[in-house]
């Protein structure tokens, strides 16, 4: 009984936390209206650090339908991204633009058990190499039935997002949409 009631208080106060970091989004979102970064930057920390990942990152699909650019990032310092720079061909078979083109959820346990890593995959290779990702997490921001864009979750350790991850993560990207 008494662990019982240690679990429901800890899942009450997850969700007033959850509940918290939404509010301050849409006040954030209120006063800012014309400088959208301050509301991606604090999407990204709130997503991150409730979902117990040390890197996120938003990504944009631009005009053109075949790349998708890097326009914030919140964590881990980055070695071979870079916010404004980083431009993802949204044909390629790596699961972040996967996500984006075919407009769902795409967890990858272990980046680094995948054929790509196998393969040597330029990519690959270097998010697990480089940045150390190695349980990745990308969730597509939808403006009507429109994919837009995404929020990408990393991972340093072998570790699944849970359903309930994910499914705060598809609220704040909702957020982004606005």
């Amino acid at each position: 009984l008494e662990q019982r009631h240690l679990a429901l208080e800890a899942e009450l106060t997850s969700q007033r936390t959850q509940a918290e970091a939404v509010a301050k989004i849409l006040q954030l979102i209120n006063k800012t209206k014309d400088d959208s970064q301050p509301v991606f930057d604090a999407i990204l920390e709130y997503a991150a650090t409730l979902c117990g990942a040390p890197m996120a990152s938003l990504n944009v699909i631009q005009d053109n339908r075949k790349h998708a650019l890097m326009v914030a990032h919140w964590g881990q310092e980055l070695r071979s991204l870079a916010v404004g720079k980083t431009l993802w061909q949204l044909d390629s078979l790596i699961a972040i633009t996967t996500s984006m083109r075919e407009c769902r959820v795409m967890q990858v346990d272990d980046l680094a058990a995948t054929q790509l890593y196998g393969e040597e995959q330029v990519t690959r290779t270097g998010v697990v190499d480089l940045e150390g990702v190695r349980t990745f997490l990308s969730v597509p921001v939808m403006k009507d039935s429109t994919c837009i864009g995404s929020i990408a979750l990393y991972r340093c350790e072998v570790k699944p997002f849970t359903q309930d991850h994910i499914a705060l993560v598809e609220n704040f990207a909702v957020q982004v949409a606005i």
